[in-house]
């Protein structure tokens, strides 16, 4: 009976370690800065005038597919053909903002922010120094890349859909992972000085016609 009661003792201390331990790890989970609580996703519109033509846009539910351009095109939009680029038509200069993105499988896209003077940059330059913060989210071939490095400026995760948060003042963009608990699977650190907008690179896909979604 005494063993018995030693055991219990014994199994409500360690409990109350590991509870204890646990608390430890929420705070220090709140001082990072990464928050838990439900986010308020901003409206995110996708910006025809400034975007690939190849890409069909859906506005109606939020998406656009990868297409063909058409055989007419203004001048304005040749400027942009062959960039395979999307930015978002609203920009920010202050406050917090989040948004969650949605690809399919079989696909690779770059999602992200970038400055508005990198519409006119060539994509070779696309590092957080020259105005562009963002993940790539591979779907292709899964489980060869769960997370890796692409350079030092280009995080690779294996998710088909990621939240971007944008804090303009704290000057960081964070993406995680919407369907693991809003886990954090990079951050970004800049000065940010000009607008930002979110933006959407394709890069591939086993499938004609891949679609990605503001969701």
């Amino acid at each position: 009976m005494l063993d018995n009661l030693i055991c219990i003792i014994m199994f409500m201390c360690d409990k109350l370690e590991i509870l204890k331990e646990l608390e430890e790890l929420r705070k220090a989970h709140l001082d990072l800065g990464i928050k838990k609580e439900p986010k308020e996703k901003v409206a995110i519109h996708f910006d025809e005038a400034h975007s690939d033509p190849q890409f069909v846009l859906h506005e109606a539910e939020g998406s656009a597919t990868w297409g063909e351009a058409p055989e007419r095109l203004s001048p304005d939009q040749r400027m942009y053909l062959g960039n395979w680029r999307l930015w978002g038509a609203e920009g920010f200069t202050t406050g917090t903002h989040y948004w969650e993105v949605q690809v399919e499988d079989g696909s690779a896209w770059f999602v992200g922010v970038s400055v508005d003077s990198y519409k006119a940059r060539s994509w070779l330059k696309s590092l957080p120094s020259s105005g562009l913060w963002l993940v790539m989210l591979w779907n292709v071939g899964k489980g060869k890349y769960p997370s890796r490095s692409l350079g030092n400026a280009v995080r690779l995760v294996e998710m088909t859909k990621v939240g971007v948060l944008l804090d303009f003042d704290g000057g960081q963009v964070t993406f995680s992972n919407p369907d693991n608990d809003d886990a954090v699977v990079h951050s970004l650190h800049g000065n940010f000085t000009e607008r930002l907008y979110p933006f959407f690179r394709f890069c591939l896909s086993v499938k004609k016609n891949p679609k990605i979604t503001l969701i």
